[in-house]
C-alpha cells in the first residue's frame, strides 16, 4: 500500500521529454537508448476515461494470465541486481505474465507516452522505503521503452532478507487469508493515511489518495526474488528476499494502477 505522491519541486525522479535534451548520467550508470523490445501502442482516446472506468475500484480483483508481457526486459539498467532473479538461476518465468484485473472494469496497460504527455513539464516525487524505490525503478524501466528517464535519488536500496516465498503461480482469494501481522499493518497504515489526509485538507487543502495494493501483492509471493536475489553459494543460500519484487514482475502493476488515478482525477 502506497500514497499517490504529491508533486514537488524537490523530485526524486525526473524525465526530459526530448532526445536532444539528455540530462546527466544516473547514478547507476549512464544513461542507456530506449528499449525497443516490444512496440509501444498509443490509445487514440489517450487520457479519456469512461463512466465504469471512473467509479471502478481499482483495488479489488483478481491476478489474470498476460502472454503480452513482460514489457521490458532484464537488461533494463535500473534493475539492480538482487532484483533481477533470472540472473541467478530462477528456473520459471510464469511469475511475469500475469496482470492485476479490478472486479469492476479492466485495468489498461501502463502506457509511457501518455504518461509523459501527462506528467511534461511537471515534477513528481516517490517519498518512503526500499519498495517506493522498487516501484520508482519498474516506472523507469517502463518509461525506457520510448524516452531516456534519469534516477537523480542518492539513496541506495537495502535488501531485507527472511521469509519462504517459494511459489511459482499468484493465489487466488479464496486460496488463502492475510495472516493477522498483515491486517494489523493494514489497519495502522489506513489510521496514519486518514489523520495525513485530514490535516493537508484543512492546513492546505489538499487532497490525498491512497493507492492501496495491499489486497493485490498478498496475493503473489510468488513474484518475490526468494532465494534469487543473489549467487547460490553454500553461504547465502538460505537467505531469502521475501520483501521486495522481481523486475519485471507484480509491483509492474502498480504503475498501471498509478497511471489509471492520475487519469481519473484529470
Amino acid at each position: 500500500m502506497c500514497p499517490i505522491p504529491v508533486p514537488h519541486d524537490n523530485t526524486l525522479s525526473r524525465h526530459q521529454h526530448s532526445s536532444s535534451l539528455q540530462s546527466p548520467s544516473p547514478v547507476y550508470g549512464p544513461i542507456p537508448a530506449p528499449l525497443s523490445s516490444s512496440p509501444v501502442t498509443t490509445s487514440t482516446s489517450r487520457t479519456q476515461i469512461r463512466d465504469d472506468e471512473q467509479r471502478c475500484d481499482l483495488f479489488n480483483g483478481e491476478w489474470i494470465p498476460n502472454d503480452e508481457s513482460p514489457y521490458y526486459n532484464m537488461t533494463c539498467w535500473a534493475i539492480q541486481e538482487h532484483q533481477n532473479c533470472m540472473q541467478f538461476g530462477r528456473p520459471d518465468t510464469g511469475f511475469m505474465r500475469w496482470r492485476w484485473k479490478p472486479d469492476g472494469c479492466d485495468l489498461p496497460i501502463f502506457d509511457p507516452n501518455e504518461f509523459l504527455e501527462m506528467v511534461r513539464g511537471k515534477s513528481m516525487g516517490f517519498v518512503g522505503d526500499s519498495i517506493s524505490r522498487n516501484q520508482v525503478q519498474s516506472l523507469l524501466c517502463l518509461l525506457s521503452r520510448v524516452e531516456y528517464p534519469e534516477d537523480i535519488s542518492s539513496s541506495p536500496d537495502i535488501a531485507f532478507k527472511g521469509g519462504d516465498c517459494a511459489r511459482t503461480r499468484p493465489y487466488r482469494r479464496n486460496e488463502t487469508i492475510p495472516e493477522v501481522s498483515d491486517l494489523k499493518i493494514h489497519d495502522i497504515q489506513l489510521e496514519e493515511f486518514r489523520a495525513a489526509e485530514e490535516g493537508m485538507k484543512k492546513k492546505m487543502g489538499l487532497r490525498l489518495r491512497l493507492m492501496n495494493t495491499t489486497q493485490a501483492m498478498l496475493l503473489r509471493p510468488d513474484g518475490h526474488p526468494g532465494r534469487y536475489g543473489h549467487l547460490q553459494t553454500e553461504e547465502v543460500s538460505s537467505r531469502n528476499d521475501c520483501i521486495h519484487w522481481c523486475l519485471p514482475g507484480p509491483i509492474d502493476s502498480w504503475n498501471d494502477i498509478l497511471l489509471q488515478m492520475m487519469k481519473t482525477e484529470k
